[in-house]
């Protein structure tokens, strides 16, 4: 925060309430174990680290005519998707689709976008889906897609690149958080160390010029691995084991 009186309060409040109750914690990614040990609250707290998990018979591929004709989705569009619970999230890069999605145009690619808020419909390459709230239709908008951007300027794990990459769909982030530590460059999407709208937008079309090196089913296999249920579970078992002791 940027009032130094209550940001004095606040870890004031941490240090009586938190420290004194031998709490352990579980992050979802390494770089909140990171701001956790470097944090004068938290950095001798004991941290485990497990990924959030979601259905795979779900969240699985599917073939993408199929997919865009159960949506009426053209058949020879180059998509790019957004998800947020709200389009015009700051944290999550909201401020920069507008002109992501007008420069985008010039190279024929359309823009679905998924949340809450509506932008103005400024072009035409742009189609606003709204909320999605059941699972299997979210799964299907992800096959729809050609590649998914997610322009956060920080997240942890966000479970939208988890349901991405579950349906096989490459992403292209910013260099930061969990997608850090998720997206390889080359195999399942691609990271951007600058973080503008312009280097969003010469990586998606750099995504585009290379997609077919880019396997569906083996972005999708490597996803299960890490964020199936099971694992969730026996991992969750493990730190039980451990704090017994």
């Amino acid at each position: 925060t940027r009032n130094p009186n209550f940001a004095s309060k606040l870890l004031e409040y941490k240090r009586k309430y938190i420290k004194c109750n031998n709490i352990s914690y579980v992050t979802l990614c390494d770089w909140m174990i990171t701001r956790l040990k470097d944090s004068s609250v938290f950095k001798d707290e004991k941290v485990f680290k497990i990924y959030n998990s979601l259905d795979t018979k779900i969240f699985k591929p599917i073939n993408q005519t199929k997919a865009r004709t159960a949506l009426s989705v053209p058949l020879d569009r180059k998509i790019v998707l957004f998800v947020s619970e709200r389009t015009d999230n700051y944290r999550k890069g909201g401020y920069m689709l507008s002109r992501i999605i007008h420069i985008l145009k010039e190279e024929n690619i359309y823009f679905y976008a998924i949340g809450a808020s509506e932008m103005p419909n400024l072009d035409e390459n742009l189609v606003q889906l709204g909320v999605i709230q059941d699972e299997k239709t979210m799964a299907t908008v992800y096959n729809i897609a050609d590649v998914l951007i997610l322009p956060s300027i920080e997240d942890n794990l966000p479970n939208v690149m988890l349901e991405a990459l579950c349906c096989g769909l490459p992403l292209v982030s910013f260099s930061n958080g969990g997608m850090n530590e998720i997206i390889k460059p080359g195999e399942n999407g691609l990271l951007v160390e600058e973080q503008t709208p312009e280097a969003i937008i010469s990586a998606v079309k750099e995504y585009f010029l290379h997609s077919s090196k880019y396997n569906k089913a083996n972005i999708s296999e490597n996803a299960h691995s890490l964020f199936n249920a099971s694992i969730q579970a026996k991992a969750y078992i493990e730190v039980y084991k451990e704090l017994l002791k």
